[in-house]
């Protein structure tokens, strides 16, 4: 839901983390890579939130 009113108002809040959100973060780039080559050389595009086309 945050996400969301972020998106609607432009302004973000900052947020609270932790060491496993920061491990995650800090991982996913090399997760990303994995993926990618797991699924026969796939592209991964990041694209952020993506509204519902009823929003």
């Amino acid at each position: 839901m945050q996400l969301v009113c972020e998106t609607f108002t432009g302004r973000r809040e900052d947020m609270k983390t932790n060491q496993a959100i920061e491990r995650g973060v800090a991982l996913e780039p090399q997760a990303r890579a994995r993926y990618c080559l797991n699924e026969f050389d796939v592209t991964v595009t990041e694209v952020g939130f993506i509204p519902h086309p009823k929003l």
